[in-house]
């Protein structure tokens, strides 16, 4: 019985002490601010911010938008859906977004839509022309827009959705 007790407490101190740890990025001209994991690699490429697992798993674009968007493009999901299909085709072709939704990341409105792609250029784990399943996020406040793209293997996608999501939901501004 003892023995139960101390496996019992055991048990639950380890799953309330579980910390994620993580790294933080901000865009030096918009000020959204994002986190990753602390053992992810990093790249800076001009304005664009990529992140990715150490091991075979998602990869993350953070980004302003290259063409600058009107509030009201939050609207109509149709404009909006070209909009980030033009800016997701930097690196994906056949780009079929399969949901769109609308949430508040604190006091930030943003738009989600995941989707399916075929890769334009290698990336570090995936191959040109592989297949991906993507989650991006487009946050919108005070004239600014800020996108965040994660993708993966499809097959690898009920495994890496949840860590996603937290990523693109993990959105602030710094003032």
């Amino acid at each position: 019985m003892n023995h139960a007790r101390c496996l019992i407490v055991l048990v639950l101190l380890c799953v309330c002490t579980s910390v994620v740890l993580a790294k933080q990025y901000t865009d030096p001209v918009t000020k959204f601010t994002f986190w990753y994991p602390d053992d992810w690699k990093t790249q800076q490429n001009g304005t664009v911010f990529n992140a990715w697992s150490p091991t075979p798993g998602p990869e993350f674009y953070f980004f302003p938008p290259s063409k600058a968007l009107s509030a009201n493009i939050i609207a109509n999901a149709d404009k909006l859906k070209a909009a980030l299909q033009q800016e997701l085709s930097v690196w994906f072709s056949n780009i079929k977004f399969t949901t769109l939704s609308f949430t508040k990341v604190g006091n930030i409105p943003v738009a989600l839509l995941d989707g399916t792609a075929v890769l334009n250029n290698d990336s570090h784990w995936l191959k040109k022309n592989a297949p991906v399943a993507f989650s991006v996020a487009l946050y919108y406040m005070n004239e600014k827009f800020f996108i965040v793209c994660g993708f993966v293997d499809p097959a690898k996608l009920t495994t890496y959705k949840p860590l996603m999501t937290k990523i693109l939901k993990s959105g602030t501004i710094k003032s």
